[in-house]
């Protein structure tokens, strides 16, 4: 059996159980040497990660000061109406035997799902089945109930608020690894675009570092490591289009340790030790962004790193996983906008007082209260709108609300923030210039940022010195070329990008070839990270954060042109287009944009067509239909709209609503 006599340093022989979870294949000469390596590790993250520099606005703010909050998938998702379950993706939903079942649940019968269409005196069921068939009563003990995946419950986690209430959990696991036992639980973390994933993660990781190095000498020590899924993604491709011949290790985690040029020897090994004793507690960030290598990635995952018992803490936005792989093994938990608090802090931290933001923040409040706002204040933004308004009362108050609205969505979201952050270090334009929704925001942002960046610059493309128009000219041409290697990168659903494929964006246009190549030499081209230089392919890059991207793709789309961009060209399309996950966000941020630009090149729109449009294509649409004020012909016949939706829909037509339509159907 696994009965072995061990002697441990100078101690008597002792007879243990030996599994794979107590002992592993030493890699390293000592544990000395692997314990030394560890704190050195551990000390180095935290000295290196006690600050964060935000990715679009370049400032330095301190890792521990703005904790994201998190909350829990509910336990109790039985008691959801049967109305918003039925609109549920089936990879979002379980099938769970033994539940009441009533009229239009959605069920599992006869190997099909269906909806109970009738149920008789003796409690039988009739289910009209997806094919469009009926079954005979059947007894509610052959069928099982949809309900939306919540994920693994324990009290232990429904008690955290904040993303350092993790550490305690994850670091748990030691005291039983002596006997050969685990007490691991995986987590899910989902978010939104820009709410914080990444941020939420190196956060997590500089607490781990921070409490492993001042633990106890008795203890079995933990190794954190952060493995972002896009470099691991890009990893495998690279690997892929190698001709070594070198076989791919199918270990994903000890395949990135192997390969990443930015670990020391000592490091690497340490890393890997810590991975054949089962000590790296991981945090993989963006399972969305894998592309495609996504598929290769969650089956590791869930078919090779679930059993090794390893701490793990995955990230993605709700719309780029199958729900469905993770509700048997993971806690799923979801990060929440930033409160009021919150927002103020970070504010102040990056603006250092703006009177703007103060004065919008201060008329916010009051909206959302119910209550007057000083003159003071409503003074000071009517100044800035007295352009839009011609001073009459009842204007700035109709513009007003609006700017407020929006405001109030912006600073709930991080990413939104450090654009406004942008925007309002960088005022570049009029001084009614405020934005009045998202896709205002990045197209101000943008510029203001681009602004910014040139006037720091020391290329030829730098805007010191020059006059207004000639810096406009300059801004102008920076801009341009962001957008067409943004539209060509999101049209492909690329999230990174190289360089043969930023020449084949800007075919044609000399000017802006020049701009990149003078501004890539530099080490300075605006909103782009670049990830590697220097390889065969040239390099490789991204936008700083892929709203950036999913909105130069979008203000493509709004162009002012007689006809659809290829995008939209094909009426038959458009219902997968508004399906895809992947665009989702890009037609979020176009709201009351997209709709007007493509109503106006194509003023029937017929959605009654194949695939159905699902939920997530029902809410895309609502964002679709806000601002189509050229549209003339809608039909509708295929598309499922419940009151909820319905009301959605309407609510999205309110403002502007839809004056040229003829025909509904």
């Amino acid at each position: 059996g696994n009965r072995h006599k061990l002697k441990l340093g100078d101690g008597e022989p002792m007879e243990v159980d030996l599994n794979e979870t107590n002992h592993c294949v030493p890699l390293m000469a000592s544990a000395a040497m692997f314990e030394k390596a560890r704190i050195e590790y551990c000390k180095d993250l935290v000295e290196k990660g006690g600050t964060i520099t935000d990715a679009i606005t370049g400032n330095k703010l301190r890792v521990d000061e703005q904790l994201v909050r998190l909350v829990g998938e509910l336990g109790a998702m039985d008691q959801v109406p049967a109305a918003d379950v039925a609109k549920m993706a089936f990879d979002d939903l379980e099938w769970v035997a033994g539940l009441e079942i009533g009229l239009s649940d959605r069920v599992w019968a006869q190997g099909s799902e269906g909806c109970v269409e009738h149920i008789d005196r003796k409690g039988r069921c009739m289910v009209r089945l997806a094919d469009g068939s009926s079954t005979p009563p059947l007894p509610q003990s052959q069928l099982k109930k949809a309900r939306p995946i919540a994920g693994v419950q324990q009290d232990a986690f429904s008690k955290v608020q904040t993303i350092r209430d993790l550490v305690p959990l994850l670091l748990r696991d030691r005291e039983a690894r002596m006997s050969g036992a685990r007490l691991t639980q995986p987590v899910l973390v989902r978010a939104g675009p820009g709410t914080g994933k990444s941020w939420s993660l190196q956060q997590l990781l500089y607490f781990l570092a921070d409490a492993l190095v001042s633990e106890k000498a008795d203890r079995i020590h933990l190794v954190p490591l952060l493995l972002p899924i896009q470099k691991l993604a890009r990893m495998l491709r690279q690997q892929s289009k190698g001709c070594s011949g070198e076989e791919l290790d199918t270990n994903l985690v000890r395949f990135f340790i192997n390969k990443d040029d930015n670990l020391s020897d000592q490091t690497r090994q340490m890393l890997l030790q810590a991975l054949e004793m089962r000590t790296l507690v991981l945090l993989m960030d963006g399972v969305d962004e894998a592309a495609n290598v996504k598929q290769a990635i969650e089956d590791f995952v869930t078919k090779q790193l679930l059993p090794l018992g390893i701490p793990l803490v995955l990230t993605s936005r709700p719309e780029g996983i199958r729900k469905r792989l993770y509700a048997r093994d993971f806690v799923i938990m979801n990060l929440q906008p930033l409160t009021s608090e919150e927002q103020h802090q970070i504010a102040e931290r990056q603006l250092r007082g703006d009177p703007l933001f103060e004065h919008l923040a201060v008329l916010n409040a009051a909206r959302k209260s119910g209550q007057q706002a000083s003159k003071e204040h409503r003074n000071f933004i009517k100044d800035r709108l007295e352009v839009a308004t011609s001073g009459r009362d009842d204007e700035f108050e109709e513009l007003l609300k609006e700017r407020l609205v929006a405001f109030d969505e912006i600073c709930g979201m991080p990413v939104l923030l450090s654009v406004l952050v942008c925007l309002l270090k960088g005022w570049w334009g009029k001084a009614d210039e405020l934005p009045k929704d998202k896709y205002e925001l990045y197209q101000m942002g943008i510029w203001a940022k681009v602004a910014q960046d040139l006037k720091s610059s020391d290329s030829k493309y730098t805007i010191r010195g020059k006059s207004k128009d000639e810096a406009r000219k300059q801004i102008g041409l920076a801009v341009e070329m962001l957008r067409l290697i943004g539209t060509a990168n999101h049209l492909a659903k690329r999230r990174t990008f190289q360089l043969p494929d930023v020449h084949k964006a800007l075919a044609g246009r000399a000017d802006l070839e020049d701009v990149w190549a003078v501004l890539l030499a530099a080490g300075e081209v605006p909103l782009i990270r670049i990830v590697t230089l220097g390889e065969a392919s040239g390099g490789e890059f991204q936008f700083c954060h892929l709203s950036f991207q999913e909105f130069l793709f979008v203000s493509t789309m709004c162009a002012d042109c007689k006809t659809p961009h290829d995008f939209f060209a094909k009426e038959d399309e458009l219902n997968a287009k508004l399906n895809d996950p992947f665009y989702r966000n890009a037609i979020t941020i176009g709201s009351g944009h997209i709709g007007e630009a493509l109503s106006k090149q194509r003023p029937d729109w017929s959605l009654d067509r194949y695939p159905r449009l699902s939920a997530l294509g029902v809410d895309g649409l609502r964002h679709l239909l806000a601002g189509s004020v050229w549209l003339q012909s809608l039909d509708l016949s295929n598309v499922e709209l419940d009151g909820p939706a319905m009301g959605r829909l309407v609510e999205a037509l309110s403002l502007r609503g839809l004056p040229e339509l003829r025909k509904l159907s």
